[in-house]
């Protein structure tokens, strides 16, 4: 059952992706094959790919947009080390939960409260000084809901 829903998926995508130009493709869809080959290839080479396409500033804010429409904290937060790391700002590794908040110029709670309980657990100031320490500008967008 669930190969035929996954297959299904990939139909869809695909057909979608034949009708969409390429660069509208989703971070998403992009982590996922990024996924995908990680899982293929544990080598330093995988993240070298990502860390390259996060120099995009276009797909480093796709990256942050779609862990904020999952509420993923832990996703938002390591692309936000990543971004912080490919812009030379600092050594993502190295980088602890408390060097990261002053880097963003917030509290290191906040960022731990944003790990566990989703990005969505957090004001809209807090992810406007976010935004500004990775120099990106918040904008919030409302749309309907899909109709269920």
């Amino acid at each position: 059952m669930e190969d035929s829903i996954v297959k299904k998926i990939h139909k869809t995508r695909a057909k979608i992706l034949k009708e969409c130009k390429y660069d509208i493709r989703s971070f998403t869809e992009l982590a996922n094959t990024e996924a995908e080959q990680f899982k293929k290839d544990q080598s330093q080479n995988s993240h070298k790919v990502l860390m390259e396409k996060l120099k995009s500033n276009k797909l480093a804010a796709e990256c942050l947009t779609s862990a904020i429409a999952e509420n993923n904290g832990q996703a938002f937060l390591t692309a936000v080390k990543n971004i912080l790391e490919v812009r030379g700002i600092c050594q993502a590794s190295d980088l602890t939960l408390a060097g990261l908040a002053k880097k963003l110029g917030t509290a290191a709670a906040t960022l731990s409260k944003l790990s566990k309980n989703g990005v969505k657990q957090i004001t809209i100031g807090t992810l406007d000084k976010i935004a500004d320490a990775l120099d990106m500008e918040l904008i919030i967008k409302l749309k309907t809901r899909k109709a269920a």
